[in-house]
């Protein structure tokens, strides 16, 4: 019976045009004599993320007859609306249900779920998603730059935005083959694991963007982990854009996530999840901010001592300190460039030199903590593979990426406007920091790294290229040669984004 669901075993053209199929495989005499493509008999499925409140409130799905084939955005059809921004009680077990589509209306579809398969999905994205597919250790967590990530395994079941963004994240991911070809029991075809993925990307903003203009507020925790998983699905789905593209994006995501921390004072990051999370979006938000070449709010007097007031600081804050600090020492050095009053012009660089020697202070005071810590005779030894701990030698590599994008900066501006260059210290050659970074960011594009590792780069990267003319300013060939070796490293990453592999 033509156009009736579930039972018609037509193509989906005949089903969408009423009409009688003869049912030849591949094409149907119906569409040939028509002169149409036929649609095939294998209809893709629809899934649609299950909560409590839709749950009580059923499903209208409608496949319009010229749209056969493709699905139509579920809606609520009875029972009362939650309230924007109203927290969802939505547990982990809770799945997705699979719906065919029909050129028929089915009205008041009750969802029902699959919890195997919801996990099954979860976890071959973060297997994609951590380095050697093993999640991070709790010490590595806390250590570097990924406590999201705990966020975001802990509460997605309690937060709807954050859960369709992760779901958004993990049809995208299997899609485009990051799984390592693995398909959890949902079918074959990847189209419409794509279609589904920016599906899930819309609505993951628009109940972030309910939640943020509800009087109950966000979780501020939940919201953070939630922009970071739309940054990541960007970054996925619009490679074709390459990094400046990509990093335009991050940095309005990261001006986001700075606008959430600052929404509260900093005694409301002194302890927990909050600590944690604030003190890792640091480092992302100053990279963003030297590409912006503009101060940090983070950098005032009061955000760099209250929130460690009952935690003490770690490796990972002291690095990060002298990074908060770089984007306002590029800011004084641009107005030192532009100016052209002679004695303001040496006021300037009086400031800029000053602020450089704070800076280096601090990073050498990272580095001597890092010697008297570990085994490593030099911070190049975190970059050597351990093939015994392959997962931490990458979350090591992502927090050389900070030091030696700090060091390139710095020390490029240090040496512009030191006049006497005898006056520098013995450390201050950007080109070792600039090298040594290439070797990082080439490590994290490692398929070993997994999407961490690109993710981690990407910034480091962006940043490289926008400073490393400053690098070897005299010397033409080198400064060429430099640059060349950040553009192939560019090359990679959108490669890499594109298909998976490096």
């Amino acid at each position: 019976m033509v156009g009736v669901p579930g039972r018609s075993r037509a193509c989906l053209t005949c089903r969408a045009r009423r009409k009688g199929c003869t049912r030849e495989r591949p094409s149907c005499a119906q569409c040939l004599n028509a002169g149409l493509p036929c649609g095939g008999y294998d209809a893709p499925r629809v899934f649609v993320v299950s909560t409590p409140q839709n749950r009580r409130s059923g499903y209208s799905v409608s496949v319009s007859a010229s749209a056969a084939g493709r699905s139509a955005p579920a809606r609520p059809t009875s029972g009362r609306a939650s309230a924007p921004g109203a927290p969802s009680s939505v547990s982990p077990s809770s799945g997705l249900t699979a719906l065919r589509p029909a050129a028929l209306a089915l009205s008041n579809h009750h969802l029902l779920t699959q919890p195997a398969t919801e996990q099954r999905c979860f976890d071959l994205f973060w297997e994609a998603y951590f380095p050697a597919g093993a999640p991070l250790p709790a010490f590595v967590v806390r250590s570097y730059t990924c406590t999201w990530t705990e966020t975001a395994r802990r509460l997605h079941g309690q937060d709807d935005a954050l859960r369709y963004a992760l779901w958004a994240n993990c049809l995208l991911a299997m899609a485009s083959g990051r799984t390592g070809g693995r398909q959890p029991l949902l079918g074959a075809g990847v189209e419409w694991m794509a279609r589904e993925g920016h599906g899930m990307y819309g609505r993951a903003l628009a109940c972030f963007r309910s939640s943020l203009g509800s009087p109950r507020g966000v979780k501020k925790e939940a919201a953070l982990a939630t922009v970071k998983l739309l940054g990541l699905f960007e970054a996925l789905s619009e490679h074709e854009e390459g990094l400046f593209g990509q990093a335009q994006r991050w940095r309005q995501h990261h001006f986001g996530e700075l606008a959430l921390l600052l929404s509260r004072r900093p005694e409301a990051h002194t302890s927990g999840d909050a600590h944690y999370v604030f003190t890792d979006e640091r480092a992302e938000m100053a990279l963003s901010a030297l590409l912006t070449r503009k101060h940090l709010p983070l950098e005032a007097p009061e955000w760099k001592s209250v929130p460690w007031r009952e935690i003490p600081r770690d490796l990972k804050d002291v690095l990060i300190d002298p990074l908060v600090e770089v984007p306002g020492l590029v800011e004084k050095y641009d107005k030192f460039t532009l100016c052209t009053d002679a004695s303001d012009r040496e006021a300037l660089r009086c400031q800029v030199l000053e602020r450089c020697h704070r800076v280096d202070g601090l990073l050498c005071g990272w580095l001597n903590a890092v010697r008297a810590l570990t085994t490593h005779a030099s911070p190049s030894d975190c970059l050597k593979c351990c093939e015994d701990q392959p997962v931490v030698h990458v979350a090591r590599v992502v927090g050389m990426s900070f030091f030696y994008t700090c060091g390139m900066v710095l020390y490029s501006i240090f040496q512009a406007v030191e006049v006497s260059q005898d006056r520098l210290p013995a450390h201050a050659n950007p080109g070792p920091y600039a090298s040594r970074l290439a070797d990082a960011i080439s490590i994290l594009l490692q398929p070993r790294s997994g999407l961490y590792g690109r993710q981690s780069a990407a910034l480091p990267l962006a940043v490289a290229l926008e400073y490393a003319k400053m690098v070897h300013p005299s010397d033409p060939e080198r400064s060429r040669r430099l640059m060349e070796r950040f553009q192939d490293l560019d090359a990679k990453l959108t490669r890499g984004l594109a298909g998976g592999a490096g």
